[in-house]
């Protein structure tokens, strides 16, 4: 017999994180962890620290060049890690 107010575990799940307001800092954890996938090891190597404030990126790298080259991808970098998070969690890239 079931019972008509049955709900699954993802439905629970979705419901808390909604009720609570994590999926914002989920897609961000997401997002940051993300960040060496979609960049590749070399570009991550030279990653000194990522940190999201106000939906915005900041990245700070050990290579001016390395730099250089990600501010030419951005567009194509915030499409990509959005992508991943599969929300819109960041709008824009700011490189160090």
């Amino acid at each position: 017999m079931l019972r008509s107010n049955t709900h699954t575990l993802s439905e629970l799940i979705k419901f808390y994180k909604k009720k609570h307001k994590l999926e914002q800092g989920i897609n961000e954890t997401r997002l940051i962890n993300a960040w060496s996938e979609v960049v590749g090891t070399i570009i991550a190597k030279k990653t000194k620290q990522i940190e999201i404030r106000n939906r915005k990126l900041y990245i700070s790298l050990n290579s001016s060049v390395v730099r250089n080259e990600l501010m030419q991808l951005k567009p194509d970098l915030i499409r990509r890690l959005n992508e991943e998070t599969g929300s819109n969690t960041i709008t824009d890239i700011f490189f160090r």
